[in-house]
């Protein structure tokens, strides 16, 4: 970037208003500004890899400010420096995204070494946050020893073959679709469109009057049940994958829900909630 480009416009993502459920085109807009002057120990980054993230639907609830530029996590390129640490052509990793141009200094960045074969955008996964989170779970929390990993996925195989793989996609279909249809009974509504959901993860809004941070904590000490809010309240979801899509699972999930449901001051069905569960159990699809 040389200096003449001073005046050329830096555009931004502003979040303008709170969405209530799906964020819209209409929450956000783009905002162009003039380039500021570079400042001294500083350098210009042209951004070209944006993550968009679950905990991002969260922060639009409150935790960014509205009217203001988003931030996130971004991959870019040093194009013009005032600071001999971030040269011209360097790769680096920030957080001033939602914007084309960001200036920064040395100690906001990660400078990245490009590996043949490997895209950039890897550093905002397998090479990230998420790589590392994933890192720490394994060596720190289940802290993982040498031979461990070979005999998961050996067990996980055994598993799947003695099963077999079609089974175990009926499974998993079935699961969520009895899930979901229960939800339904239950007198929530989903998230999606059924052609358009998926059935690892369901979808469900909470009913007015009901706090997500309640409904999670009242599901995890009274019934040991964890579901997430990390698509933004009054949205929640649960997941079906593994061991969680199996009939007596799901009847288990779905009876605590309505029970904690009713403990929150809200009416449900919970028989007929687990009655429209009964062809899942018998291995047939409810929808």
């Amino acid at each position: 970037m040389s200096k003449d480009r001073y005046e050329a416009t830096n555009t931004f993502v502003y979040q303008v208003s709170r969405p209530n459920g799906e964020p819209l085109a209409e929450h956000f807009r783009f905002v162009e500004q003039p380039l500021e002057p570079l400042e001294e120990g500083a350098a210009w980054v042209k951004n070209v890899h944006f993550s968009v993230d679950p905990y991002m639907r969260e922060c639009m609830d409150g935790d960014w400010e509205l009217n203001t530029p988003l931030e996130g996590r971004t991959i870019g390129q040093v194009v013009q420096s005032a600071t001999p640490r971030l040269v011209p052509g360097d790769w680096v990793f920030h957080r001033e995204g939602w914007r084309t141009y960001a200036q920064v200094k040395p100690d906001e960045v990660r400078v990245i070494q490009p590996i043949e074969g490997v895209p950039l955008r890897a550093w905002l996964s397998v090479l990230g946050g998420t790589g590392l989170t994933a890192w720490v779970a394994l060596t720190r929390i289940v802290q993982l020893q040498a031979g461990e990993s070979i005999f998961a996925l050996h067990e996980a195989l055994r598993l799947l073959n003695a099963e077999t793989l079609s089974v175990r996609i009926i499974r998993h279909r079935n699961s969520s679709r009895g899930l979901q249809h229960a939800l339904l009974q239950l007198g929530l509504a989903l998230a999606a469109p059924e052609v358009t959901r998926l059935n690892a993860v369901v979808g469900f809004f909470l009913p007015a009057g009901i706090a997500s941070p309640d409904l999670i904590e009242h599901l995890l000490v009274e019934h040991k049940i964890e579901i997430s809010a990390s698509f933004g309240s009054p949205l929640l979801r649960i997941g079906q994958m593994g061991e969680q899509c199996r009939a007596e699972n799901v009847f288990r999930l779905v009876n605590a829900l309505a029970l904690t449901l009713e403990t929150l001051g809200q009416p449900v069905d919970r028989v007929a909630a687990l009655e429209s569960l009964t062809l899942l159990s018998e291995g047939a699809m409810p929808l």
